[in-house]
């Protein structure tokens, strides 16, 4: 891994385990509903 990539693989980490907890968002049965606070969950299914 380059300098400029090793300096980004914990944003590029946290991102990528972000959007797979994001996946089925949009039909309300993502599963970072069950890891956050009833009103976050609210605001991200809103």
């Amino acid at each position: 891994m380059s300098e400029p990539d090793h300096q980004l693989a914990l944003s590029h980490s946290l991102t990528t385990k972000t959007n797979r907890l994001c996946l089925g968002l949009e039909s309300g049965v993502a599963d970072i509903l069950e890891l956050v606070t009833p009103t976050t969950a609210e605001l991200l299914l809103w």
